[in-house]
């Protein structure tokens, strides 16, 4: 089963399988797609304090912050990932997997991205067809090992391993790297009012799951006297942070124990289908079929149909989609201008391009109202002088009155918006 607060794609590749060689691949901008409706944004920090993200205050506040820019800049993963305006947003929106994001040839279905090609990084080829389901990053500070194949047992060793080996980028500096990991131990899991606080299934989870969830609990000989229950344990975020060896994967050469996946969190998995570590079964249904099938459990056609009716209600999602309307969005983006004016320990030329680069993103993407459409010209053209006044090796404290006007001119932009 998928990953569902895994972080495959920012902890590194799995070892290579025994399959056929293929070509260097070659995708577009064009294929770098927002999933739509966007999924929701839910982040503890801001949940418990609005005012989380004020660049006024120091320490946690500032690196959330610096935090959410990186992990929205398609700088932090190097020149081709900056070719394609691909961040790790790109591949995790709003800390979601993106089920339907294709990459050219580097994708076998919707969802699924295979980087041990040359694309992104020379020499990263392994002359073999590694595809693996993008993964959703929600809770992820529970869900320690990281990867499929449970390869990095530390967050910040599996994001900057991940974005250097898989994708070429050049080591972030301490700071950001720093940020980026705090921001993404902040992605929460979506709440769901089908589980009470002992993830045990409510009333609203139905009968057909209660009836579920006593059979997934239940020992089984066929799993050496466990149950699903073992492995997927309610109280630890339904993930038992150990791999297992399922049948599911091919080893590297025949005989070879190396075929182990870690142990996916059952929380969120209404947003993270098709399933298991390389997408190949586009349902739950289907998962329960092969567990019955591969071990030969005999579950009968209730039973597996109570057993979905309980994954299906543990790992659903109150809340579907993105609710912040499209000034908050924009702000949640000017914001990151902010940081510029943070004194000198913001004083690194690659932040100053992140913000201003995402800002002028942020502008070029919206339908503009007709009675806005002049002052963002203005703001927009601004912006980009001031990211072309950065490359060229302007005196970044020589900026920050103008960035200071302009935040608020933006500001008052998105305000006025709709």
């Amino acid at each position: 089963m998928q990953r569902g607060a895994a972080i495959t794609l920012l902890a590194g590749v799995l070892v290579a399988a025994a399959l056929p060689a293929r070509a260097e691949t070659r995708p577009t901008a064009a294929d770098v797609t927002q999933k739509s409706p966007a999924p929701a944004r839910l982040l503890r920090s801001l949940a418990r304090d609005p005012s989380a993200y004020d660049p006024k205050k120091t320490g946690v506040a500032t690196d959330l912050l610096l935090g959410d820019l990186v992990f929205h800049s398609p700088l932090a993963l190097g020149a081709k990932a900056r070719e394609l305006g691909l961040s790790c947003n790109g591949c995790h929106q709003n800390g979601a997997a993106h089920t339907t994001l294709t990459l050219g040839d580097l994708s076998n279905r919707p969802g699924n991205v295979d980087l041990t090609t040359g694309f992104f990084r020379t020499g990263a080829n392994n002359h073999a067809a590694d595809f693996l389901s993008i993964p959703s990053l929600r809770g992820v500070r529970y869900t320690a090992p990281y990867g499929y194949a449970a390869e990095s047992a530390s967050l910040g060793e599996a994001v900057d391993h991940h974005a250097v080996a898989s994708f070429g980028a050049t080591p972030l500096p301490r700071a950001q790297l720093t940020a980026l990991v705090r921001y993404v131990q902040d992605l929460d899991f979506v709440p769901n009012a089908n589980l009470d606080a002992h993830g045990r299934i409510t009333a609203r989870g139905g009968e057909s799951a209660r009836r579920g969830e006593t059979y997934f609990e239940r020992p089984r000989a066929q799993f050496g006297g466990m149950s699903c229950a073992s492995c997927h344990p309610a109280s630890s975020m339904f993930t038992g942070g150990r791999t297992h060896r399922v049948g599911s994967g091919p080893s590297t050469q025949a005989g070879a124990l190396d075929d182990a996946f870690d142990t996916p969190t059952l929380l969120g998995t209404a947003e993270t289908a098709p399933y298991f570590h390389d997408g190949r079964f586009a349902t739950l249904t289907d998962v329960v079929t092969f567990f019955d099938q591969s071990y030969g459990l005999g579950l009968g056609t209730d039973e597996k149909r109570d057993l979905v009716a309980y994954v299906e209600a543990v790992g659903a999602v109150d809340q579907k989609t993105d609710a912040r309307t499209t000034p908050q969005k924009m702000q949640d983006t000017f914001i990151y201008l902010e940081l510029l004016l943070a004194g000198d320990a913001m004083d690194d030329r690659s932040v100053w391009s992140m913000a201003l680069d995402a800002c002028i993103t942020e502008l070029a993407r919206q339908q503009r109202p007709a009675r806005v459409a002049d002052r963002a010209i203005v703001d927009e053209a601004q912006l980009k002088a001031l990211s072309q006044r950065v490359r060229s090796g302007a005196t970044l404290a020589s900026m920050r009155a103008e960035v200071a006007d302009l935040s608020k001119d933006l500001y008052r932009l998105a305000a006025d918006w709709n």
